[in-house]
């Protein structure tokens, strides 16, 4: 277990995420942690380190000593435990529901002063390349019917506290974790801004729905087209309904186990709209499609300025989002 947190550490990009989250703290002393925490929260101390992960946050897939197999996140200390405790009741529910989404187990904690979740593991599946449209369109009808399942549900609103990618002024926030720095690397990256400031102006309709904020292939596993789990559940939020679709619509393609594009063409985002408003109640207002639209331009704005902060070079290699941003930006706003 220590050799593998030992290795993330010693990776150039995973000393940078895990001083973010740990500060000066060294591997041993997360172990300890971690093992502290599982014996004295879930009665069983950690066997074996299924895997480890740093991104938003630490995930430790863990086989504890009485048998269980558990996943444990640790989060970002901006995340709020009311936000999270809130988080976890509406997981339940969906659970509950037969929705394909792990069970929460207990109530969030604290590890290394930094908040902490667990939840079961679901293994098996497949990943699947969602650029199939058969994919895209499973993908959309379940966004639609995961928010028509939270819909039917009573206190959400602090679903609404958690991170977002803008800032006050309509353009950018604190990044979503350590290796982005966007005010280091803004000089190049202007066009990309100026159109997310033109894309706020624009996004402002749509009613409040609870949903899955990073809605992309790679948090699925499917047996065949039936989706068999997804993950990462942290990131429910209480937006925009055009806010949720579209960035979906953008990002819902993004994988790293296959070698294509990790963004949606201009058409694929189109099909997935209209997929995910196939399973809708109603057609969207044209003022909620233009809102879509331009949720999805500041979508495609913000992980551009994801690339650009990771190579300022001005390259906007094939298949990228600053790629998609230059060919179709405009075109979304016009």
């Amino acid at each position: 277990m220590l050799e593998r947190i030992e290795a993330e550490f010693r990776d150039p990009l995973g000393r940078v995420l895990a001083r973010s989250l740990f500060g000066q703290a060294e591997p041993a002393l997360v172990r300890e942690a971690l093992t502290a925490f599982c014996a004295e929260e879930l009665g069983s101390a950690p066997a074996e380190l299924r895997f480890f992960r740093m991104s938003v946050g630490a995930v430790f897939g863990l086989l504890l000593e009485d048998g269980r197999t558990v996943v444990v996140k640790l989060h970002l200390a901006r995340e709020r435990p009311d936000r999270l405790a809130c988080v976890r009741r509406v997981q339940q529910q969906l659970a509950d529901a037969g929705f394909p989404c792990p069970r929460p187990i207990g109530k969030p904690g604290t590890v290394l002063g930094l908040p902490a979740t667990v939840e079961e593991y679901i293994g098996g599946g497949q990943e699947r390349d969602a650029h199939e449209p058969e994919v895209r369109r499973v993908m959309a009808h379940t966004l639609a019917h995961l928010v028509r399942l939270t819909d039917r549900l009573d206190d959400l609103e602090g679903l609404g506290e958690g991170w977002v990618p803008h800032g006050a002024d309509g353009l950018w926030g604190e990044p979503h974790n350590a290796l982005f720095d966007f005010e280091a690397t803004a000089a190049g990256a202007e066009w990309i801004d100026e159109l997310a400031a033109s894309a706020a102006t624009g996004s402002q309709a749509g009613r409040l729905v609870a949903g899955h904020t990073d809605w992309s292939v790679k948090h699925f596993r499917f047996r065949g087209l039936d989706v068999h789990v997804i993950y990462d559940w942290d990131s429910l939020r209480l937006e925009s309904e055009p806010s949720i679709v579209a960035g979906a619509a953008v990002h819902f393609p993004y994988t790293e186990a296959f070698d294509v594009p990790r963004v949606a063409s201009l058409d694929e985002l189109r099909a997935f709209v209209a997929e995910y408003e196939e399973q809708r109640s109603a057609a969207f207002a044209p003022v909620e499609r233009d809102a879509i639209w331009a949720h999805a331009v500041r979508a495609l704005a913000y992980t551009a300025r994801c690339e650009h902060a990771r190579d300022a070079t001005g390259r906007m290699p094939k298949g990228s989002y600053r790629e998609a941003l230059a060919q179709f930006g405009e075109e979304l706003l016009s």
